[in-house]
Parts: structure tokens; sequence; C-alpha cells
């Protein structure tokens, strides 16, 4: 969602900086999920069981996106 979102977040002067630093931090969630998923199937003894907890932990997210992206309708992007 972020990287759809991503040219509304920044001005024009930061993006490009801004765009590595959403792969940077794309690729260490993906890492961390995979360790979590391999540290949770030990724990759990099923894939299907460290996949749900990972998938139920995504609603986490919500708040962060409700209180932190700001809406940028109606302001100038530069």
């Amino acid at each position: 969602m972020i990287s759809a979102i991503g040219g509304e977040l920044f001005p024009t002067s930061c993006r490009s900086t801004a765009a590595t630093l959403r792969a940077i931090c794309t690729t260490f969630a993906a890492v961390a999920g995979l360790a979590m998923q391999g540290i949770l199937f030990n724990a759990l003894g099923s894939h299907a069981a460290a996949l749900s907890v990972l998938a139920l932990s995504t609603l986490l997210a919500i708040p962060v996106v409700v209180l932190m992206l700001r809406e940028t309708s109606h302001t100038e992007l530069s």
C-alpha cells in the first residue's frame, strides 16, 4: 500500500530517497517475515498455524495506518 501512495507521501525532492528507503524496509520485512514463520512453525508445529498467526498480526497495522498516514488531498505536494 505504501508503494501505491508513495508519490503523495513525500515531496518531489525526496521521492527517490524515500523509494530507496521503502525498498530497503520491504527487504528487511520480507526477511523478518520468513524468520518469524520459521520460529512460529517450530513453536506451533504447523505451517497453517504459523501463517494464521502472521496473517492475523497484520491487523496490528490498522491503527498505525489510521493514525500515522496523513491526508494529502487539497495539499500542494511541490
